[in-house]
Order: structure tokens, then C-alpha cells, then sequence
């Protein structure tokens, strides 16, 4: 919903982490409750300490990937696959134990991104192709979400369709009335909230930011597969008995999610302005060819080896950037510069101490001189001076042949037979040439 909108950071990670919670702790509330219909009886403290004993079970288990991935010796064998597997690993663990899958998948998730920030100090090749794979599968599972949901509606609609329009009119009043009380309930709460954990997402009580944060954080209450998967899975029968209203509560949850995505489909752009970067992808391009370039030459200063040295001087050379642009004189000014910062690179390298201990002032002063003109003299622009001096040289070769009526062949011939008679050393010159 907020894909091309700056939403305020705070707000975000209030909402990515309350997706989290509110979806796991409604289905282990909901499974709570079914237990509850069937056994016909309720215990608060049997109902406590079931809540507490799946939860605790599920991130004690989440201690299992976090020492896999701390004693791993070898990150692209240990992190990525251990990952990726994790979330079914845990989830089928959970319950063969009697725990929550869920609250174990909801904690592993959240260990997930807090890892990803010490992913930052692994190997390049673990970052991007880890990046890459769950950007993958983001994508997918998103797609697939609404594809179930695209499922599941003709169903709730021939439901909707047998109860009659009076039915219909009244659970999509019901379904309504649900999502303003959701809406006043979230935006109270982020708006009167005053403990330290609210005031870190939305900030100050009283500064004049909190409402339109508790305005955004409400109208982000959006509903989604899973609220339709509860709504789904409510038995057909409980405790022998055909469950109640079984369809009109799928129906309720099927409006309450179209109208929580229509609304802030329409809210969300409206309120949000558009992102905008301080940077450009070209400037992101330009720091780190000159990143890569930097270490390239600090390497091949150190390392003896001309495999171990050439081979890494390819492999960084991989992580430069290679866009193509259309503006020639764009270009033109970016080669220019690139030329001027590579002769300042070979400046303060041929002046290290390194290379004036391996080589005489007179190889270095040579090197220098052939560098300077083929890195600074010889500019993009050569080629026109070239054209320049070939066009004068032909002018005045053109004006002097005209002058000296020495055009076709047999003039020619005469006029150098004329000119050896005159001068005899010319004879002698074309004697000694052939």
C-alpha cells in the first residue's frame, strides 16, 4: 500500500512488528477458544499458563537456528539453507512438542532481522545472494496471498448471495461497525499511549506529529489472508453440533478485509507524500567504483602473488557498477574525471614507500611520464585534434602541389628528375633509403 509513499519510520516498524504479533496471537487465541467450545468449560489460569507454555516453547526453540548460524564455519553452506529451512523446521517442531508452531515462526522472524544486521559483516556473496532469495520469495508469498483471496471470494459470495439482500446488508453493517471500532481502538491507543515503547514509534505524547501518526497507524490496520484462513478454519461441527453462524462470520471477515485494503488504498497516497532519495543510483555507482578501485590498489601493493593478486583484482572488479548512459557530454565529463582521479591514484602510488623502495627515482620518474600522457594528454577529445591537423596538413599539401603544377604522375616524375639534376646529395639520399 505505501510501495511508492515515505510512511515515517517509527510507524512502519510498529506495523511490521504488530503484524507479527496480531497474527500470532490471534490464532493461538482462536485455538484457545475452539478448545474451550468443545470442552464447554474455561479456566483463566488453564487458559494462562496453555498461552505462556506454547509461547515460551516456541522461542526456546529459536535458540536452535541461533547457535546453528553463531558455530557455522561456513556462512554460504550454513546461513542461507538454515534460513530457509527454518520456518518449516520450526513450525513442525513446535507442534510435535505440543507448542505453538506460530509464536515459534513469529519469534524466529523476528531473530531473523535482527541477524540480517550481522549478516553485514559476512561474505558479499552471502549478502546478495541471501538478499536476492527472500526478496524471491517476498515477492511470491505476497502474490500468493492474494491469489487465495481472489479464491476464497466467489465462495463468501454465493454465501452472501443465499442469505438475501437484508442479510447481506446487515453483515456488511456488522463488518463496519467492526472495522470503526478496530479504527477508534488503534488510534486511541497510539494517540493516549505514554510508555517508553509507544513513545519510541510515535514519539512525544505532546508533540504535534502524534495524531497524524495515530491517524496513519489506524487506517494501516489492514486485514489479509489470514484473518480469512481463521475464518476458515472454524469447524463445521463442535462438540457435535453444526458450528454457528460458521458463514456469516467467513463473510464478516471477507468485508472487514476488503474494506480495510479499499480504505487505506485510498487514505495511504493521499496522506503519505511521495519518496524521495537524497542520493541517485549514479552517485551510489560512482562511491563505490572509487570504493573498489581504492582497494584494488591497496591489494595489489601488498600481495607478491601474481594468481592470488589478478585473480581478487577480478573479483572486485565484479562488484564495480557498469551502467550505460545516453548523455554524451555527461559522459564525456565523467571520463575526463575519471581519467584526472585515476592519474591522482597513480600519483600517490607511485610515491609510496613501497614502490620508491623497489624501484629507482629514474623508472619511476619514466613510468610517471608515459602515464601523464596517456591518462591526461591523450583526452577523449583526440580525435578531433587529429582530424584538425590531418585536414591542415592535406590543405597545405593540396595548395602546394597546385602551386608547383605537380600533379599527375609524369609531373611528378619530372619534377624529381629536376630536383636530383639541381641538388646531387638528393640522389645519393634515395641510394642510401633504398
Amino acid at each position: 500500500m505505501t510501495g511508492n509513499n515515505d510512511m515515517p519510520k517509527g510507524v512502519g516498524e510498529a506495523l511490521e512488528l504488530e503484524s507479527l504479533f496480531n497474527d500470532a496471537t490471534g490464532l493461538v487465541m482462536l485455538d484457545l477458544a475452539l478448545s474451550v467450545l468443545s470442552k464447554g468449560t474455561f479456566s483463566v489460569v488453564e487458559g494462562i499458563g496453555h498461552f505462556l507454555f506454547v509461547a515460551v516453547g516456541g522461542v526456546l526453540l529459536v535458540m536452535l537456528r541461533f547457535n546453528l548460524n553463531r558455530h557455522g564455519k561456513n556462512p554460504e553452506l550454513t546461513t542461507i539453507p538454515i534460513s530457509l529451512l527454518t520456518p518449516f523446521a520450526i513450525y513442525l517442531l513446535a507442534e510435535h512438542f505440543g507448542v505453538s508452531g506460530i509464536l515459534a515462526v513469529v519469534a524466529t522472524g523476528i531473530e531473523h532481522n535482527w541477524e540480517a544486521d550481522r549478516l553485514r559483516l559476512t561474505s558479499t556473496n552471502v549478502q546478495l545472494t541471501s538478499r536476492t532469495i527472500w526478496n524471491i520469495l517476498a515477492d511470491i508469498l505476497n502474490d500468493f496471498v492474494f491469489l487465495i483471496l481472489g479464491i476464497s471470494l466467489p465462495e463468501v459470495a454465493r454465501n452472501v448471495t443465499q442469505m438475501g439482500w437484508q442479510g447481506a446488508a446487515a453483515l456488511l453493517g456488522v463488518s463496519v461497525l467492526v472495522y470503526v471500532v478496530m479504527w477508534i481502538v488503534r488510534y486511541v491507543w497510539a494517540l493516549r499511549g505514554d510508555s517508553a515503547s509507544i513513545s519510541a514509534f510515535f514519539g512525544d505524547r505532546k508533540s504535534d506529529q502524534r495524531p497524524f501518526f495515530a491517524r496513519l497507524l489506524a487506517v494501516s490496520g489492514i486485514h489479509g489472508t489470514v484473518t480469512l484462513a481463521m475464518a476458515f478454519s472454524l469447524p463445521n461441527k463442535i462438540a457435535g453440533h453444526a458450528f454457528p453462524y460458521r458463514d456469516e462470520l467467513i463473510a464478516i471477515a471477507t468485508f472487514v478485509i476488503l474494506i480495510s485494503m479499499v480504505v487505506s488504498a485510498i487514505v495511504l497516497p493521499w496522506k503519505l507524500p511521495q519518496k524521495t532519495e537524497a542520493y541517485t543510483m549514479a552517485d551510489l555507482d560512482h562511491i563505490r567504483n572509487k570504493m573498489v578501485d581504492y582497494v584494488i590498489l591497496q591489494m595489489r601493493s601488498q600481495i607478491e602473488d601474481h594468481a592470488v593478486r589478478e585473480a581478487l583484482t577480478d573479483q572486485l572488479q565484479s562488484q564495480k557498477s557498469n551502467r550505460l548512459t545516453v548523455d554524451r557530454a555527461q559522459s564525456t565529463a565523467n571520463y575526463n574525471a575519471l581519467l584526472s582521479e585515476t592519474k591522482e591514484v597513480v600519483d600517490n602510488f607511485l610515491h609510496c614507500d613501497d614502490v620508491n623502495n623497489r624501484y629507482s627515482p629514474e623508472i619511476v620518474n619514466i613510468y610517471d611520464k608515459i602515464l601523464r600522457r596517456v591518462l591526461v594528454e591523450s583526452k577523449r577529445n583526440h580525435f578531433t585534434l587529429r582530424m584538425k591537423h590531418s585536414i591542415k596538413h592535406w590543405k597545405k599539401e593540396v595548395l602546394w602541389h597546385t602551386s608547383h603544377r605537380v600533379i599527375t604522375r609524369d609531373q611528378q616524375r619530372r619534377f624529381r628528375d629536376a630536383r636530383i639534376a639541381e641538388n646531387p646529395e638528393c640522389q645519393n639520399r634515395l641510394n642510401n633509403a633504398k
